[in-house]
């Protein structure tokens, strides 16, 4: 029985996008951490491919509703706008060298630059599906209905200034203002989005709507729970060195380094918004 759903056709739909994304995701992570076939080296798009069919399915199962339904077709632009977005960081990367790459030796130059770029791709589908999961829960359940109502038009103007000049200094100060390298993007990027009338997390705190806030954040903060914890013991995989909190480790990551995928969601929102603008589309939220 689909909860929430009410044809025949909601659950059939659920089962296929469960199940197909069940056996891509257990043959791509077996082949990730057994590293028994060459095969094994290219795991990550269909490992998150995978994981990106499981979000919808299941919530096309608990509510007859998912972001591959609403947006059809339309669903791979997403894939389109993920890489500008994570090379984007990639560069903000070269400043602060948070995050380093144990790639294999075999590969080419060739070979790195197109693996990376359809890695990458996989991004903003994985987080606005699972964003797209919550938001539906958090409006069935009704929770952040009655959240306070912020006016933060006159802010954001001054924080999105200081967060250019906070980029600025953080190639002076690379190892002390390494946390800007979430939070900066975001304060520009929003209130880009919020003067020129886009969807924008400064628009969702003034009009109360907590739940898109809370989707989001923490929609990638439990995306990027799967992108360490499936590194783990993967080749290619990733390391960190994040001055201050090498310590307390889950999977690569130091504890606190999880605190960046909250604003890291945020910007994921932003971006996808004004994205999809240029092209007369929107991101349809439940």
């Amino acid at each position: 029985m689909v909860v929430g759903g009410n044809q025949k056709g909601d659950y059939n739909k659920a089962m296929r996008l469960l199940l197909f994304g069940s056996l891509l995701t257990a043959a791509s992570w077996w082949l990730a951490w057994s590293q028994t076939s060459a095969l094994s080296l290219y795991y990550f798009p269909p490992l998150w491919i995978g994981f990106i069919l499981i979000v919808n399915g299941l919530s096309e199962f608990l509510f007859g509703d998912s972001l591959i339904r609403r947006m059809g077709w339309r669903f791979a632009i997403l894939f389109i706008v993920s890489i500008p977005l994570w090379w984007f960081f990639e560069w903000l990367n070269m400043i602060v060298l948070n995050w380093f790459y144990i790639i294999p030796l075999t590969w080419t130059p060739t070979t790195i630059l197109v693996m990376k770029t359809i890695s990458f791709a996989t991004v903003i589908p994985a987080v606005c599906s699972v964003a797209f999961l919550l938001a539906t829960l958090f409006r069935r359940k009704k929770w952040f209905a009655f959240m306070p109502h912020v006016a933060p038009l006159q802010m954001a103007g001054s924080l999105a200034l200081l967060a250019t000049a906070g980029i600025y200094l953080m190639t002076l100060f690379p190892h002390e203002l390494f946390p800007l390298v979430w939070l900066a993007p975001l304060f520009i990027l929003d209130a880009l989005n919020y003067r020129l009338g886009i969807p924008s997390i400064y628009g969702a705190c003034a009009d109360g709507n907590w739940r898109l806030v809370a989707a989001f954040s923490l929609g990638t903060l439990l995306t990027g729970f799967f992108w360490e914890m499936w590194n783990f013991y993967a080749m290619p995989k990733w390391i960190y060195e994040i001055p201050h909190v090498e310590f307390w480790h889950v999977f690569e990551m130091p504890i606190l380094g999880y605190l960046g995928y909250l604003p890291f969601g945020l910007f994921v929102f932003s971006f996808t918004t004004l994205a999809l603008t240029f092209v007369g589309r929107k991101l349809p939220l439940s």
